[in-house]
């Protein structure tokens, strides 16, 4: 009787071993199909927490999790397109772009190596939304690692530009070295330096034997050596006729803006150019009149720096006088919306999807028009059927 109970106490747990093996195999959704007691469904998305963690859709694009996305992090992992070459330059669309193009000049975009002499076009207008918690860093910062490369603005904006430090060498770009160029460019924002020399300006900082062409700045610049376009413009040598020596120069700009002094050990500001060394060039430039503001702040103060007022800003004067031998023409690359069906513009931009600007009679006598007659031709009338 004993090993008959015990027999079937054997049998009996071996059924309830396999009943409970059973169980364990049905998937959970057979718990929860009575009412609501079953298990939630999980996600597979991080959430955030109280304790900083971060979820998916908190991460930016080029943001690698886990590291601080600090200045050098900003910006896209996509490649735009082009190469970077002068037959095939990267073409550039959108802040990101931008800030993976600066980073890549200056050798702080991780896993790839410095391209400081990369040519780029912008293919659109771009709003950096630049503040105190995202400050631009400037295309190039020193001699070691000059921006050299051309940048082609096509005649677009880049706005929201914001810049406020301590160092020296600040605006869109930093540090523009031999060869290297910027045209065609309207730059929009503020720029502050408080370093030892400063060199800040707009549309750039230092131009150490580069080219700046058919730019504009609007907003505001301020430092020791600064201007509207470039704060400190150099050819790095005694005279020109030294050998080797390519000036510095800066030609047919426009600068908008308002430019001050930090500090009051002897600043060098000026509406076009801070400080213009040696035979560094500043040609056919112009900026909007301010109260004892000169063209060029200090050096060799020779150069083509002048002043205007809002009305002539305004008339299409100096849209014309920018252009200079190409004014009046389809080649002009300084364009203004006038007296035709665009919006009217306030200022010369440097955008040939604008009016080309012409002269009518000369002289004080001279105005200006969308139209090479003075006035919107007459519609010939449709003869009737």
């Amino acid at each position: 009787m004993r090993h008959a109970t015990h027999t079937f106490s054997r049998r009996l747990g071996a059924l309830l071993l396999c009943l409970a093996l059973l169980t364990g195999l049905l998937p959970m959704s057979a718990w929860a199909a009575e009412g609501d007691a079953g298990l939630p469904e999980q996600s597979t998305a991080q959430t955030s927490t109280e304790g900083g963690g971060v979820s998916d859709e908190d991460t930016t694009p080029g943001e690698t999790r886990g590291e601080n996305p600090g200045a050098d992090d900003r910006g896209t992992d996509e490649s735009p397109a082009g190469d970077g070459s002068k037959d095939n330059p990267y073409q550039i669309s959108t802040a990101e772009d931008l800030l993976r193009f600066a980073n890549l000049v200056n050798g702080t975009l991780k896993g790839k190596k410095a391209d400081a002499d990369a040519w780029v076009v912008l293919i659109k207008d771009i709003d950096l939304g630049g503040s105190a918690g995202n400050p631009w860093p400037p295309i190039g910062s020193n001699s070691e690692n000059a921006y050299t490369g051309t940048f082609d603005g096509k005649g677009h904006t880049i706005s929201g530009l914001y810049i406020n430090s301590s160092s020296d060498n600040q605006g869109f770009v930093g540090y523009l070295g031999q060869s290297g160029v910027i045209q065609n460019l309207a730059v929009a924002g503020a720029v502050t330096s408080t370093g030892s020399d400063s060199n800040v300006g707009g549309v750039c900082g230092y131009n150490d034997q580069g080219i700046i062409q058919n730019c504009r700045y609007s907003g505001t610049v301020a430092g020791k050596i600064a201007g509207g376009i470039c704060g400190y413009n150099s050819n790095k040598g005694e005279s020109s006729s030294d050998a080797g020596v390519a000036p510095g120069t800066v030609e047919n700009c426009l600068n908008i803006g308002e430019v001050t002094a930090t500090g009051s050990q002897n600043p060098n500001i000026g509406g076009v150019c801070g400080y213009n060394n040696n035979v560094a060039t500043v040609t056919n430039c112009y900026y909007q009149a301010s109260d004892n503001l000169l063209g060029i702040g200090g050096g060799n103060s020779t150069g083509e720096a002048t002043s205007k007022t809002e009305t002539e800003l305004a008339s299409g004067a100096v849209a014309y006088l920018l252009n200079g031998k190409d004014a009046g023409k389809d080649t002009s690359v300084w364009r203004q919306n006038l007296d035709n069906d665009a919006a009217k513009d306030t200022y010369p931009v440097p955008d040939t999807t604008h009016g080309v600007v012409y002269q009518i009679g000369n002289g004080e006598s001279a105005r200006y028009s969308n139209y090479e007659t003075g006035s919107k031709p007459t519609p010939t009338p449709t003869p009737p059927p």
